[in-house]
């Protein structure tokens, strides 16, 4: 406060300062180019002339780490002439004066064998191996480019193939082009779930989009060196690619359709005694890190914070469906809880459940359709699950009023045929990422009174 200049410092990391921007604003505008180191620190001071004594007063703000280039993930989404699955794909792109590489992720059959970053003229252009079917270049495994055009920021750019590619325009086409990237925010968050069977409280991590080949060691702990739980200071979520690979496969890889240019995204959950989180132990609220390191292991790579608050047991709502109508049928939930006889239900289905006098008027609701086997087997749930939007009141189908909530399908969630458990989950917020589950169905060891089995055709 009162401050009446400003300069932004730069010096290499351990080394002297290499420049001075100076400015009476509070923002700068580095040219493009103008910072000729791979890797500095930042530092911003803040100057008071004014002072009675004559003296200057100054003010130092932390130093940040940057780095030279473009780094970051990125989803891109190349319009809707291609195939679904050959449209969208995962990015990391890292580039700098040094060298530059990128590697893509995900179900894209084109492999990205290298990267060329541009900052005069704000582009990155990848270049791209087709897959063995010449998908792209009609060529098997021919070669083809795209040009990332960054323009007001590095979070989107418009995408271009000067090589023609199927859907992708050869040049930019400005506002509302189909062909784009997107920054893909790598996320981290603690959450809260009471099951209604027991009564049990579960805390889960989740990290999404880590890239096991960029971040191949994950440790989890309290910003203030505090217990996790009585005892426990840390926990390494994964530490090797092939111990996160396995991690992976501990969870579902879902479908998700939250506005961002991908297919799925990966997301790691770990819970129980595996991280020391037993059922009915609280984790106090605090802020929580996730520190991601780099393949050699050698220094943080990422850090990712989560602000938890520990949620009052009071607020838990038991989501209990007593009675459901399915496909107009109404079945007791005792009669529909058995995996090995699920209910005939169409491929669209809908369904109607009671609501707890207790659920506040503003939660949200979603239902959650998880591939099982006959048995109910949890296992075969890797195949991916079928969800709803998080749903409010009226939203998609959904409409509750005196008691009870009733789904009706907009025709437009469509079940595979299988065999499903039903499950329903509400929220005190529409985003997975500030909500809190407030209560989730789910039977013991997979089977209870409160779990629905379907039989879709």
């Amino acid at each position: 406060s009162g401050a009446t200049r400003y300069q932004v410092r730069v010096q290499e990391v351990g080394d002297i300062v290499k420049h001075r921007f100076a400015t009476t604003t509070p923002s700068v505008t580095i040219p493009a180019g103008g910072l000729d180191h791979d890797e500095m620190t930042l530092r911003v001071v803040a100057l008071n002339d004014a002072t009675s004594n004559g003296a200057i007063a100054m003010s130092f703000s932390r130093y940040l780490d940057i780095k030279n280039g473009i780094r970051g993930l990125f989803n891109v989404e190349l319009g809707s002439v291609l195939p679904l699955t050959h449209r969208t794909f995962q990015l990391w792109i890292e580039g700098n004066g040094s060298g530059a590489y990128c590697t893509n992720e995900g179900v894209w059959p084109a492999t990205c064998t290298g990267v060329t970053v541009d900052p005069l003229q704000d582009t990155v252009t990848l270049s791209m191996q087709d897959d063995a079917s010449g998908t792209y270049t009609d060529i098997p495994n021919g070669s083809f480019s795209l040009v990332l055009h960054f323009t007001t920021n590095a979070q989107t750019a418009e995408v271009t193939s000067p090589d023609s590619i199927q859907g992708v325009p050869t040049v930019p086409q400005g506002a509302g082009a189909t062909a784009a990237a997107r920054v893909a925010n790598t996320e981290f968050n603690l959450r809260t779930q009471r099951l209604s069977h027991n009564g049990n409280q579960r805390t889960q991590v989740m990290v999404q989009n880590p890239l096991a080949g960029i971040y191949t060691q994950a440790v989890l702990s309290r910003e203030d060196g505090g217990d996790i739980v009585a005892g426990v200071t840390s926990v390494t979520l994964w530490n090797s690619l092939s111990d996160y690979l396995a991690k992976v496969k501990e969870f579902t890889v879902v479908p998700t359709d939250d506005g961002d240019a991908q297919l799925t995204k990966q997301m790691f959950a770990a819970n129980g005694s595996e991280v020391g989180f037993l059922n009915d132990t609280p984790i106090p609220a605090g802020v929580y890190k996730v520190v991601l390191t780099d393949p050699l292991g050698n220094y943080p790579d990422m850090v990712l914070r989560y602000n938890y608050t520990a949620p009052d047991a009071s607020s838990y709502i038991a989501p209990h469906y007593g009675d459901v109508t399915l496909d107009g049928t109404n079945c007791a939930s005792t009669t529909c809880n058995d995996p090995t006889t699920p209910v005939n239900v169409s491929s669209t289905p809908s369904l109607s459940w009671a609501v707890n006098a207790v659920v506040p008027a503003n939660s949200y609701w979603r239902i959650v359709f998880k591939p099982t086997d006959a048995t109910g087997n949890p296992a075969s749930e890797r195949v991916g699950q079928v969800r709803t939007p998080i749903m409010a009141n009226g939203d998609f189908g959904l409409s509750i009023s005196g008691g009870t909530a009733t789904w009706t399908n907009p025709g437009d969630l469509l079940l595979p045929p299988g065999e499903y458990e039903v499950q329903l989950f509400v929220m005190d917020g529409a985003t997975g990422q500030s909500s809190l589950v407030q209560g989730i169905t789910s039977g013991a060891n997979g089977v209870g009174d409160d779990l629905l089995y379907i039989n879709a055709p």
